[in-house]
């Protein structure tokens, strides 16, 4: 009887998509499933090889602070609160590339020395395949 009960509901789903029949929609699983599985296996993972890291003099292009701010709006005659955090934004260039950090102790250390130089650690990382991702990734 529930096998009954359900039969209308997939002829009208049959109705709606006759491209995507039971059988149909299994195939088309199994396809877009193994596609993605032989791309994964394919493509495979960089392995790292080395990560070196060192300081380097890094200039203070900008520090911006911008304090915490709440916004009330409604739905449905009911009140609703959205608290949006401090930011504490600090721009560092290196070797022509910028830098942005949302960090609130490297803008005390910043925040009076905007133009000057700062020892910034920057990280290297080489992989397998030949690539190599560098950044600075915070100040001393």
């Amino acid at each position: 009887m529930i096998i009954d009960y359900y039969r209308p509901l997939a002829r009208a789903g049959g109705i709606l998509l006759p491209f995507f029949r039971s059988d149909s929609l299994k195939r088309l699983l199994f396809i877009f499933v193994t596609c993605i599985c032989v791309t994964m296996v394919l493509s495979g993972c960089a392995k790292v090889l080395s990560e070196e890291t060192e300081t380097v003099q890094a200039v203070i292009v900008d520090c911006n602070y911008t304090d915490m701010w709440v916004q009330y709006y409604w739905i449905d005659g009911m009140q609703h609160t959205i608290i949006h955090p401090s930011k504490y934004e600090v721009i560092l260039e290196y070797d022509s590339k910028r830098y942005r950090f949302d960090n609130s102790g490297m803008y005390d250390k910043c925040k009076t020395n905007i133009g000057g130089v700062v020892n910034a650690i920057y990280k290297t990382v080489t992989y397998d395949n030949g690539k190599a991702k560098s950044e600075i990734t915070g100040i001393e």
